[in-house]
């Protein structure tokens, strides 16, 4: 069919189901719709029968699932011939007529789950069944309903038939000896008996089923006995049955108190079964029938999910008639309290994986005695899961336990939450060397001397050691005695005293045959351990950790491991790339991690550390992946302004630094990272992102979501466009900030719709108005919201600015011109009002107690007491602060020219050759001059005693003179100009 004819039967179909109304409530109107060309979807409509509206004639999918459809006839489908699936499920159909689905040849699928059909032959007028005329079906869904008969013929004509279901349902397949109703089902290949009420099979209850390939009979009522299964039950598939599935069929009361044992003879037929899932029975035996099962290789006895398991014990004789061919066996959850020595012995050469997991009352003792008969065997995954109580103290693994692991060649090891403490010194020695890897998580594991043991594990790249990553729920029960390791069953007690003795050798004094081992490993020049208490968690020593030669890989989290990192040496002779340290307690990272050079993956997320030290990941220089996240980097990382803390890391490539609090960060933070791809720093608290990123060639994705920031500063925009125009594809997230639209930040919203940065969620962001509304940036309305933006909010408040501006500034000149033309009567004004204003202030605070301190240098002493003491004191009669007579014995100097100063009108300056070299003088200058910016009043007369040039006056005492009040003294031959000078010397000290 051609497109356009395509796109007609679309527009069709589309028109014609928009007038197909659901009939439900009037007040709400619900249509059928389009999925593709040819299916129409009415699902979840409240119909309760199916639509009358036209359909075009060629659709071939139709669902009506999740409806209130209740019977189904012919007129329903009839006109819908080319229909190739009907979903009928979820409805509530009791009622199909035996014509409903007349005429529809080319059905494939039907499913009829979820309703309340019981089929039986009462509800049928003639023979043609409902199903009768779908020769083509190839798949029948009636799980779910009412069935409880299967009449011979309602399958009659399915001969296409591959997958039937009828799980979910109430049938007993009672009465049905004689004929079967499979019969027809030649080609059915997968057939769903499980969860019905059937509790026995008869020899011809599969007849006719030769193509079966997959049969589930689990969780009936079937006992596992020759009884329930005839011999013949499963001849018809005898050469096509695959998987088969009889477990969950034990737990009924009936076959608790029953004599139980598996039917090997109906099984023995099943020569080309490869998959077997059955209960686990008390002594249980595999009889002579399973022995003709040559192709079985996966045996599932669990008692997990559908499965009942008590076998409780395994004896040597167990499996003696499944040699040869089983790979896989599933023993977990089985109750297993004891398994002699030899009981895997017979699946030595064929047994890939075996599941032990969740036999709590195993443990490791009777799990070493278990793998005596499995050495030298084909044995590579080995599950241990769970093998002690929930409660068990003191679990430990010694070299007894462990004895018989050497002669193997497993790889794979999973021994998860098993509380185990320690492995015993010797124990990891028995390890085989096929050993690859090992999964510890969820046990209790310490730090002990089985380390040293590590290094013998040669061929390990891969090791776990979780935690427990979630909270317990409270106890329900109380453990068993045996549990606390504090007590002995009856029939233990003598072995376990007789092995008492070596168990303590082994494992029960750890901490000293560790410390021998210190000593000997750091020789006599080393610290010993501290003493006050921090021992136990950080050791100062000169321990060198061996790790095995080619681990790649290590996982410890959730083990609340409280150390600190440093001075911890790792001989350089190993492969580890991989480290994950993630949810523990380690607080501090400092300086002294040597022998992890080749280490790639870095992950100390989640460890609450606050002490750091800069040379931290000096030791790292390959690294590649950091997570830094759920830290306390916030304080360190501010004060990082010249970037040393990463500074080291040139090969990193992605770094996650998430939920640490940062609220601001150094420009120069990240200034080694040459090579970093991904950079995460979501949930954080940062207001501004302004780091130096353009050494960041290789960046593909910046992720800021979760902060407060407001917008990009243009230097991080500038480096992002840069990137993206040579080709980088470069994403950034700001998903969940606090972004503003506002004037301020109007370049970057144009940035933000110009670029070629491509922005994750963008159609998420929300941006904050100045009037607190919120709006969401929608790509395809962005272009029209900034320049509505840029015209609405920005250009008005712009305009109303410069116009403001250009006011102020005429304003100014035309002020400034007018000052100008009348400056010298504004001048004059100035010293008017200073002059009254001083004359005032003088009435007010008229209380000195000297009219002058002198200051004078001492070989002007004699000038001093001879001619200035006796003109100014005895004949002007002003009272003079000379500091060789009125200075307060025993003060500091300092305090009393500071104490003259402001208690003295004015400072008389005797300025001369002298005065200009002593530093005192200059110190009693300075202040007064303070003291006359301080308060505002003319403080400083110079008196000029000698004629000094220009070039001999310091610049600060040339400046003073410009500024101050001077008078010269005059020539002494000259006697009415000093009798002159000396009037005006007396009249200027009095003046304020």
């Amino acid at each position: 069919m051609s497109r356009p004819a395509y796109l007609l039967v679309f527009v069709l179909v589309w028109l014609q189901t928009r007038s197909c109304v659901a009939q439900t409530t009037p007040s709400k109107e619900k249509t059928c719709s389009c999925v593709a060309e040819t299916t129409v979807n009415c699902s979840s409509l409240g119909l309760t029968r199916v639509p009358r509206c036209p359909f075009p004639p060629n659709i071939t999918a139709l669902i009506l699932y999740n409806n209130s459809i209740a019977a189904v006839g012919p007129e329903d489908f009839a006109q819908y011939a080319s229909l190739t699936l009907i979903d009928l499920s979820r409805n509530v159909i009791s009622n199909i007529r035996e014509d409903a689905f007349a005429g529809l040849e080319s059905l494939r699928r039907l499913n009829l789950s979820f309703n309340r059909l019981d089929l039986q032959e009462g509800h049928f007028k003639e023979t043609p069944r409902p199903f009768a005329n779908l020769t083509l079906l190839s798949s029948l869904d009636l799980s779910h309903n009412r069935l409880t008969i299967l009449s011979e013929d309602l399958f009659f004509s399915l001969n296409c038939l591959r997958t039937l279901n009828l799980s979910y349902n109430n049938l007993s397949l009672t009465g049905e000896s004689l004929s079967s109703p499979f019969c027809f089902l030649y080609n059915l290949t997968h057939l769903d008996l499980s969860r019905n009420a059937i509790n026995q099979l008869h020899a011809n209850t599969f007849f006719g089923l030769s193509a079966l390939r997959w049969l589930s009979l689990t969780n009936n009522s079937i006992p596992l006995n020759a009884n329930a299964y005839p011999n013949d039950v499963f001849k018809s598939m005898k050469s096509s049955l695959n998987s088969l599935h009889l477990e969950g069929n034990c737990d009924a009361p009936l076959n608790r108190n029953g004599s139980l044992d598996y039917p090997d003879t109906a099984l023995s037929v099943l020569t080309d079964l490869r998959s077997l899932y059955m209960d686990g029975i008390p002594k249980a035996m595999f009889g002579p029938g399973f022995a003709h099962m040559v192709n079985l290789t996966l045996l599932s006895l669990s008692g997990l999910g559908n499965g009942v398991c008590y076998m409780n014990k395994l004896t040597n004789e167990t499996f003696d008639n499944l040699r040869g061919s089983l790979r896989y066996l599933d023993l977990s959850y089985c109750n297993l309290r004891r398994i002699e020595p030899s009981s895997f012995a017979p699946l030595s050469s064929s047994l890939e994986v075996l599941d032990l997991s969740s036999n709590t009352a195993l443990g490791f003792d009777k799990l070493g005695i278990a793998m005596y008969g499995l050495q030298h065997s084909a044995l590579r995954e080995l599950h241990i899961n769970h093998i002690v109580h929930a409660y068990s103290l003191q679990v430990k693994v010694t070299p007894k336990n462990t004895r018989y692991f050497k002669n193997t060649r497993i790889e794979s090891i999973f021994a998860k939450n098993n509380n185990l403490e320690v492995f015993c010194d010797g124990a990891l020695g028995n390890m085989p060397d096929t050993l690859t890897r090992v999964n510890l998580n969820e046990n209790r594991l310490t730090f002990g001397s089985y380390f040293k043991d590590l290094v013998n594990l040669t061929n390990l790249t891969e090791i776990e050691m979780d935690g427990h990553p979630f909270p317990f729920d409270p106890p329900t029960h109380y453990p068993p005695d045996e549990a606390d390791g504090c007590s002995a069953t009856s029939d233990e007690a003598t072995s376990d005293e007789a092995t008492s003795d070596e168990a303590a050798r082994e494992c029960g004094r750890l901490w000293s045959p560790f410390l021998a081992h210190i000593d000997k490993l750091r020789g006599d020049d080393s610290k010993t351990l501290d003493s006050t208490g921090e021992g136990t968690r950080h050791l100062n020593t000169g321990i060198i950790f061996k790790l095995p030669p080619k681990l790649t890989k290590f996982r410890s989290r959730y083990n609340q491991l409280y150390y600190r990192l440093h001075n911890m040496k790792f001989d350089p002779e190993n492969s580890l790339t991989s480290l994950d340290f993630n949810s523990n307690l380690l607080t501090s990272w400092f300086v002294g991690m040597e022998g992890l050079s080749k280490l790639n993956n870095l992950d100390l997320s989640n460890n609450l550390a606050f002490q750091f030290d800069y040379e931290f990941f000096k030791g790292f220089p390959d690294l590649i992946t950091l997570n830094g996240s759920k830290n306390l980097l916030r304080r360190f990382l501010q004060n990082d302004v010249k970037g040393e803390f990463f500074g080291h890391l040139n090969k990193l490539e992605e770094l996650v630094l998430q939920w640490n609090y940062i609220n601001r960060l150094p420009e120069k933070v990240f200034q080694g990272l040459t090579r970093l791809e991904h950079l995460d720093l979501s949930h954080n608290e940062m207001g501004r992102f302004d780091v130096n990123i353009s050494h960041m060639q290789s960046l593909t994705l910046l992720n800021l979501s979760d902060n407060s920031i407001d917008f990009l500063p243009e230097r991080v925009t500038d480096h992002l466009d840069a990137m993206a125009a040579t080709g980088g594809k470069i994403q950034i997230d700001l998903t969940s900030n606090r972004l503003t639209c506002t004037c301020k930040e109007l370049d970057f919203l144009k940035w933000v719709h110009n670029t070629k940065v491509k922005f994750a969620k963008l159609g998420t962001y929300m941006c904050r108005m100045a009037n607190g509304t919120k709006i969401t940036l929608q790509k395809d309305e962005f272009f029209d919201f900034i320049a509505d933006f840029e015209t609405d909010q920005c250009s008005g408040p712009g305009l109303l600015v410069l116009a403001g501006a250009g006011c102020f500034c005429l304003l100014t000149a035309i002020l400034s011109a007018i000052a100008y033309r009348y400056r010298w009567k504004l001048r004059y004004l100035y010293y008017i009002t200073r002059i009254a204003y001083t004359k005032i202030n003088s009435q007010q605070n008229d209380d000195f107690h000297f009219d002058a301190f002198v200051s004078y240098a001492w070989e002007d002493s004699d000038f001093v007491h001879r001619q200035l003491i006796d003109e100014l004191e005895t004949r002007a009669g002003l009272c003079l602060n000379i500091h060789s007579r009125d200075f307060t014995p025993g003060r500091p100097i300092s305090c009393n020219v500071v104490d003259a100063i402001q208690n003295s009108r004015r400072t008389l300056v005797v300025l001369s050759r002298q005065l200009l070299q002593s530093d005192w003088c200059i110190f009693e200058l300075q202040m007064a001059m303070m003291e006359a910016a301080h308060t505002g009043r003319d403080v400083v007369i110079f008196l000029l005693y000698e004629d000094l040039p220009n070039e001999e006056i310091p610049r600060k005492v040339f400046y003073y003179l410009k500024v101050s009040t001077f008078v010269t003294y005059p020539s002494p031959s000259d006697p009415g100009s000093l009798n002159h000078f000396w009037r005006r010397l007396a009249l200027a000290i009095k003046q304020n």
